[in-house]
C-alpha cells in the first residue's frame, strides 16, 4: 500500500537528518517542508501536529514524531522494497 508522506524538517536538525538518510538509503522520493523557510509549513505542523517538534513525517495526514519511530516505520514499510532487485 502507498501511502502519502510529507517530512517536516529544518536545516541543521540531527535527528532529521537520519530521517533524511534514511529515506535516501530506502531510495524513497518524498515532499520535505522546511519549517524555518516556510510560514505555510510551520502552521500546517501545528495545526495538524499540535506541536513544533521535528522531525515529523504526516503518514496520510497524521503525524508520527520522533526520529527513531519515524525510520522504525520506514523500514517495516519501505524496507523490503530497497532490496528488491
Amino acid at each position: 500500500m502507498e501511502h502519502k508522506l510529507i517530512l517536516y524538517h529544518f536545516d541543521g536538525c540531527g535527528p532529521c537528518r537520519r530521517v533524511k538518510d534514511t529515506l535516501k538509503e530506502l531510495h524513497l522520493d518524498i515532499e520535505w517542508r522546511d519549517i524555518r523557510e516556510s510560514e505555510e509549513a510551520m502552521e500546517e505542523l501545528l495545526r495538524v501536529g499540535k506541536m513544533q517538534q521535528v522531525p515529523c513525517l504526516f503518514i496520510d495526514g497524521k503525524p508520527l514524531y520522533e526520529s527513531s519511530a519515524i525510520i522504525r516505520w520506514l523500514r517495516e514499510n519501505y524496507g523490503a522494497k530497497a532490496v528488491a532487485p
